[in-house]
């Protein structure tokens, strides 16, 4: 779903992907637990509360001073694309690849408490009254949102084309009848609506698409900017991902990111609710 406004002589345009969920609250409960296990730190800091639409919010169960880290999820435990060179799949198809044959592996797959909790379907459906579409008609945002869409839909096509066609360079277990277009849309959604842009820790100048669990299901808070994300951060020699806060906070509380470029830090998020590629200026 999507919606307009108007402030000063600007429009800002919010662009939603209509969603559904199967995650319940006990699916929450577990992706805590499953962090735990696999070596995240702080679990027991925070409450993901899921409510009547499967919307979830993250809440802290402490108080913290702004900048404190509440909590870190190992790089290993996060979903990207390799270091490896690019080739005929680029790094956005890479970590799409590796986020649908995950989703193919099922309960088999180790990520499987977290891919349990994203979307299960997703449309690129904008919906808008008639009022809306009339200001948007023949504006700059109207050019904007067709090319995202259109783009998107492309690199869906893309991944599709290019898993049927390297059918011997597939992941074990999968195959080519698995990239039908609605799973590519939804590999390629996903990537777009929730992937953050992490620097690599053997390549300083390269800037990968990763999932980070729990950290991508914060909602956004434009103020944020100045805590959030830290993927520099290492834990008894395991390198980590952190969230610092933006603000003090008490028990209670919702913690937040901005999804914003402006972020200070090492990593820049690569979603704004709009369909953000590889061949667009990344920026909100």
């Amino acid at each position: 779903m999507g919606a307009a406004a108007f402030f000063g002589s600007y429009m800002v345009i919010i662009l939603l992907l209509d969603t559904t969920y199967c995650r319940e609250q006990a699916d929450a409960d577990n992706l805590l637990v499953w962090a735990a296990h696999s070596g995240a730190k702080g679990m027991e800091n925070l409450k993901i509360t899921c409510h009547e639409n499967k919307d979830c919010t993250v809440h802290s169960m402490a108080s913290f001073k702004k900048g404190e880290i509440v909590f870190s999820v190992p790089r290993n435990l996060t979903l990207e694309a390799p270091d490896g060179p690019e080739g005929d799949l680029d790094l956005n198809g890479q970590v799409q690849l590796k986020l649908l044959t995950e989703q193919v592996y099922g309960d088999k797959s180790p990520w499987e408490p977290y891919i349990r909790m994203l979307p299960n379907e997703t449309s690129l459906t904008l919906s808008m009254s008639r009022e809306d579409l009339g200001y948007l008609n023949g504006t700059q945002s109207q050019t904007d949102f067709e090319l995202h869409r259109d783009v998107q839909e492309q690199q869906a096509k893309d991944l599709c084309v290019w898993a049927r066609q390297h059918d011997a360079a597939l992941p074990p277990g999968t195959e080519y009848h698995h990239f039908h277009l609605d799973a590519c849309l939804w590999a390629v959604s996903m990537m777009k609506s929730r992937a953050f842009q992490v620097q690599s820790p053997k390549v300083d100048t390269l800037l990968k698409p990763t999932f980070i669990p729990i950290m991508d299901m914060m909602n956004h808070r434009s103020w944020a900017y100045e805590g959030g994300q830290d993927c520099t951060q290492t834990v008894n020699g395991v390198l980590h991902c952190a969230y610092k806060v933006p603000k003090d906070v008490a028990v209670g509380d919702e913690l937040v990111i901005t999804y914003g470029k402006g972020h200070a830090s090492h990593l820049y998020p690569s979603h704004c609710h709009t369909f953000l590629t590889s061949v667009l200026p990344q920026q909100c």
